[in-house]
């Protein structure tokens, strides 16, 4: 029992669920401490992943710039951790009280009334009161979900007024942990809490209630909680996002009203899906890449950045990212538990995003928002990020801050970021009720 309860419980947390599209998340570890900012504000190695046109846009004194970096965040809006905290010591203690010997080990023998005294009178309606409980927690973690995302990131750039060039390689893989427990399991598990329930186990009682409590009985005249076989799933789909990207940016002066940069960035995307349907009790990590399906598309970025006048420090931004866009199948399977599923449908769709930066010798302030809203990884994960950023430059150390908040109604949370610059490495960390996330990344430049 405790093997198969647990399984149930925690058998979703390597896989994920289902996928809609991508969220508009750059990887870049300074602007992960600035709440997610970028499009008016990107350094020269970043510039490329969050506005091509920033190339071109750089404050005098920016150069050359590489960059390599990765990170992780996990959001478990739904308190899953929580809820399997309190599962663990639920059905250890229910396993426990099982097999206590002399008390109660719930096997019936029904050629005969079983009637136990005040103490095993005792025992059993503490089972019947836990096996309730673990029942009313099971159906409560169904389709509940866990998001990890998983980033790294290589990038230089050479910024120019004339020509600005940067090239990029940067990976992400988000990971949902649905959980789907079948009525069956929580309802066989709330049959046995009913007949143990007033303490007495009558052969009228378990004749009645055998074919409910076990749907095959080899032997009736042995009856065990630990015959229960969980009929719960674990679905999965995980989506792996890799780009490969050069790009190009030119600054044309305005006359009289400031200079306009814009930018390009011709870019392979490979999406990789794994798709996978599997019972609890026969569940296989192993089998996982046999499910692995890869397509390729050529797509495009733009973007642009204005500036009022050359001594300004504020300037504005404006991107289009995945211009083409396309959409890409997985291949499902369901080992074990009936016919495949059918196929999901991930989208990589266009995302327009706009923004604004005051920049100074030892500041910088920065406002993202997206104007589209954007499909998240599951049911639920929708967003549309306001992102708020700062920085403070001490030459030898910058210091940085920001706050994402999510205008999209969805279970994502907003989160608040915090971020150091120490030399050539980069720290940040997200932080917020339902979520956690840290980044490292090394740069270098001249």
């Amino acid at each position: 029992m405790n093997r198969r309860l647990l399984a149930l419980a925690i058998a979703g947390s390597t896989l994920a669920t289902t996928a809609a599209a991508t969220p508009y998340a750059p990887f870049d570890v300074r602007a992960a401490g600035m709440g997610g900012t970028g499009v008016a504000s990107a350094k020269s190695a970043s510039a490329a992943l969050f506005n091509p046109a920033m190339l071109s846009a750089q404050v005098e004194g920016d150069r050359f710039q590489f960059v390599l970096g990765a990170g992780a965040t996990v959001a478990d809006e739904d308190k899953i951790f929580d809820q399997v905290d309190g599962l663990q010591p639920a059905i250890n203690d229910l396993n426990t009280l099982i097999q206590s010997p002399g008390v109660f080990n719930l096997r019936f023998q029904i050629d005969r009334q079983y009637v136990n005294g005040d103490a095993e009178l005792a025992a059993m309606s503490t089972v019947a009161t836990s096996t309730a409980d673990i029942a009313t927690r099971l159906a409560r973690l169904s389709s509940d979900s866990l998001v990890a995302g998983f980033g790294t990131g290589l990038g230089f750039g050479v910024p120019g007024p004339k020509l600005g060039v940067g090239v990029f390689i940067t990976g992400s893989a988000n990971v949902v942990t649905t959980p789907t427990v079948a009525a069956t399991d929580t309802g066989m598990l709330e049959r046995f809490a009913a007949v143990l329930g007033d303490g007495i186990v009558t052969t009228d009682e378990l004749t009645n209630n055998l074919d409910i409590l076990l749907p095959v009985l080899a032997d009736p005249s042995q009856v065990e909680l630990s015959d229960f076989n969980p009929q719960s799933q674990v679905n999965g789909l995980a989506i792996a996002l890799m780009e490969y990207g050069v790009s190009f940016s030119h600054r044309y002066d305005l006359a009289n009203t400031g200079t306009l940069s814009v930018g390009i960035t011709p870019k392979l995307v490979n999406v990789t899906t794994y798709d996978y349907t599997q019972g609890v009790e026969t569940f296989q990590d192993s089998e996982i890449d046999q499910l692995e399906k890869t397509e390729d598309a050529f797509d495009i970025d733009l973007g642009a950045v204005y500036k009022p006048t050359p001594e300004s420090a504020w300037q504005y931004g404006v991107v289009i990212k995945h211009l083409i866009g396309g959409d890409f199948t997985t291949n499902p399977n369901a080992v074990g538990v009936g016919a495949p599923n059918s196929p999901d449908t991930i989208a990589v769709e266009p995302q327009l995003r706009i923004g604004a930066a005051r920049m100074t010798e030892r500041t910088t302030l920065a406002v993202d928002l997206d104007v589209t809203e954007n499909a998240g990884v599951s049911p639920g994960t929708a967003t549309q990020f306001l992102a708020l950023g700062a920085e403070y430059d001490l030459k030898f150390l910058q210091l940085r801050g920001g706050y994402r908040a999510n205008l999209a109604s969805s279970d994502v949370s907003d989160v608040a970021t915090v971020g150091l610059g120490l030399g050539p490495v980069d720290v940040s960390a997200v932080v917020s009720d339902g979520s956690v996330g840290a980044y490292l990344q090394l740069g270098f430049g001249w």
